[in-house]
């Protein structure tokens, strides 16, 4: 059955209610709702969908096929094996641009990795949601290269400041307040001659505005550390950032490998193994394929 936007989430937000909803209510909602797109065509499109739940960027009055299951209303969106394909081809081609755009910074990242794995420099993971998460899988391989890694939100405390070291901040949108404070202290504590410099490495969009009291990401991270990661919409299956929080995951993953290949990193010898087999006991492989 194809219906109006709007009228797909009207009747969730009904379903939600406990209220029922067939195939008679979805006709009559729904010519209701293109009644008043034909008599409120200009003020209709200023409508949003907050209040339901939805990303107000979509447009309540494009059309949608939407069927009833026992499971109840679903929006049909696709074979999801053609959704997946173009979904990962995309986060490859962000992929692709920041190693374009930013080449000289990533051989900067690649070289500062391999130095804090050899050096053994305390490196603060900085994050908040997925964008940690992902983040973390870097930190994960950077702390099997020889970093003293910590992740913010750890149970285990971190080390003070005084002591220098690097941060890696993570964030989808750039303006992550969490992150900027920290970044922000990082910077202004750097000011002070006489303490161990903190070299910051971020990741985000790199339109990303600034959110006061602090200046925008990029300006906080150390010069020629920035990663720009471009935010693509042209996606059907997406939710929020998620695509450009697998592109941070990707370009991290890639640069700590890269630094610890070039720098002759057994990753295998500072794999954990006092848990055993419960995470793959890669430290008794003689090969890490």
């Amino acid at each position: 059955m194809r219906i109006l936007t709007i009228t797909f989430f009207k009747a969730l937000a009904h379903a939600k209610a406990g209220k029922p909803v067939d195939e008679q209510f979805l006709r009559r909602s729904d010519a209701e709702q293109r009644a008043i797109l034909a008599t409120f065509p200009t003020q209709s499109k200023d409508v949003r969908l907050g209040e339901l739940d939805e990303p107000p960027d979509e447009d309540p009055y494009s059309e949608i096929e939407v069927e009833l299951t026992e499971y109840g209303i679903r929006r049909e969106v696709g074979p999801v094996d053609e959704l997946a394909r173009h979904r990962f081809r995309t986060i490859a081609a962000m992929c692709e641009t920041t190693f374009q755009e930013y080449a000289a910074e990533v051989r900067n990242v690649v070289n500062t990795f391999a130095r804090w794995m050899r050096n053994e420099t305390v490196v603060h993971f900085i994050g908040a949601g997925r964008a940690l998460l992902a983040a973390s899988l870097a930190a994960n391989r950077l702390a099997h290269g020889g970093a003293r890694v910590y992740i913010l939100g750890d149970k285990a405390p971190p080390p003070s400041s005084r002591f220098g070291g690097g941060i890696v901040a993570s964030s989808a949108s750039g303006e992550t307040r969490v992150v900027l404070d920290i970044m922000n202290f990082a910077r202004e504590r750097n000011r002070d001659a006489k303490q161990p410099m903190i070299e910051i490495v971020g990741l985000s969009r790199p339109d990303a505005k600034a959110v006061i009291p602090f200046p925008v990401f990029r300006d906080l991270c150390t010069p020629g550390m920035f990663l720009g990661i471009r935010a693509t919409e042209d996606v059907r299956l997406r939710g929020l950032a998620d695509l450009e929080e697998q592109a941070i995951n990707q370009v991290l993953d890639a640069a700590v490998v890269a630094a610890g290949l070039e720098i002759g990193i057994n990753f295998r010898l500072g794999h954990e193994d006092l848990v055993g087999g419960a995470t793959g006991p890669w430290h008794s492989h003689s090969s890490n394929r």
